[in-house]
């Protein structure tokens, strides 16, 4: 029961949802990311090499270095919210066109460019990046009209954020290398958009994103997502929002919903 009032609500607030010339900087945050990453994967790696005798003794040393790696990496997602003008190459594009909506799967890699040594194989991470568009307004979305300049092995900027799982981390692919990723924006060109460079839409994302990991809490303590949100004060901080940055802040709150209703629904 309570599993499918949580779908209905869920159901509910993705219904709800219906150019700024800024100078270009570079983002160094990628580098900084890529390095932390990097550190926490090796020292998981440190506590899984050996025999089987040497793993068995090196157990809860691998288990503390695993929650080290989902809290780094999470905290540093809290820290800087959207990431922007992240550069990578695409090395996968897929398109699927549905009866309401379609679908464009990217891998992106992301490659470690600053000036501290990072060992080979450590260097890079791939973001698998699932965009979702409505059939409807196909023509009037810029990041989908945007990708029909994209193909394998082109190099783009992007901005986007992590996709969650609904504790909250960070969500992983197939290895710690591959973490799935929500795509905002993205061209073959740096992007001029830099969405919390407003300090009213940067506390809006904030409080949205807030409110999604209390949703995604709540769906697997079974507490009241309302009352637990409350505090936030959602739709009183949307109302400061220019019409733009609400599309913007509902096209991120989308993409975590639909993450969610996907985790949820493949949940025993």
């Amino acid at each position: 029961m309570k599993k499918t009032l949580y779908l209905l609500f869920i159901t509910f607030l993705l219904s709800c949802n219906n150019n700024v010339n800024n100078k270009v900087v570079e983002d160094n945050t990628k580098d900084e990311f890529i390095r932390i990453v990097s550190n926490k994967i090796k020292a998981i790696f440190d506590n899984t090499a050996g025999n089987s005798i040497d793993k068995e003794l090196k157990e809860s040393s691998r288990i503390k270095a695993t929650k080290d790696y989902y809290n780094s990496i999470t905290s540093f997602a809290d820290s800087v919210l959207i990431v922007h003008n992240w550069l990578g190459k695409v090395e996968k594009m897929e398109y699927s066109k549905g009866e309401s909506f379609s679908t464009v799967l990217l891998d992106i890699l992301i490659e470690y460019k600053g000036k501290q040594h990072i060992d080979y194989g450590f260097n890079e991470i791939t973001l698998h990046c699932i965009y979702t568009v409505d059939n409807k307004y196909k023509n009037c979305d810029k990041t989908f009209n945007n990708m029909a300049k994209i193909q394998r092995g082109s190099v783009v900027y992007f901005n986007g954020l992590f996709s969650r799982s609904m504790n909250g981390h960070i969500s992983t692919g197939e290895s710690f290398k591959a973490l799935n990723f929500i795509l905002l924006d993205i061209n073959t060109l740096p992007l001029q958009y830099n969405p919390i460079k407003s300090i009213l839409l940067k506390n809006a994302i904030s409080r949205k994103m807030q409110e999604m990991k209390i949703l995604g809490n709540c769906m697997l303590s079974g507490k009241d997502v309302k009352k637990e949100s409350k505090y936030l004060n959602i739709d009183s901080v949307m109302k400061t929002l220019p019409d733009s940055d609400k599309i913007y802040v509902n096209k991120i709150e989308r993409a975590y919903l639909l993450k969610l209703v996907n985790e949820y629904s493949n949940k025993p």
